[in-house]
């Protein structure tokens, strides 16, 4: 599933918004997980897809946002709940709740 420069550009990313479908979180982040940075934040949108299977993809200690839109968000309406990791500083979350 190598796509190129895809993993290459994450080099330079400080958030990274996955959102694909549930099945190919494991795909993706093998992809990426030996190219992102250190302290990147992973913002993840996919229903089934916990926080704690996704820190064991990358093998390391990672910064995960896990986001869950509800259905309004389609019309622009609606909300979405967010939960992030222990690795994730209460600054970064509040960037987060403004988006």
């Amino acid at each position: 599933m190598h796509h190129t420069g895809q993993s290459d550009s994450c080099k330079k990313c400080d958030i990274i918004v996955l959102s694909v479908k549930p099945y190919l979180y494991a795909d993706v982040i093998e992809e990426i997980r030996d190219t992102v940075k250190e302290d990147v934040v992973i913002v993840m949108i996919a229903a089934g897809q916990t926080i704690a299977v996704n820190e064991a993809r990358f093998g390391r200690n990672i910064k995960i946002v896990r986001a869950m839109p509800n259905t309004p968000a389609l019309v622009g309406e609606g909300m979405a709940a967010l939960c992030a990791n222990s690795f994730v500083t209460e600054e970064e979350k509040k960037t987060f709740r403004k988006f």
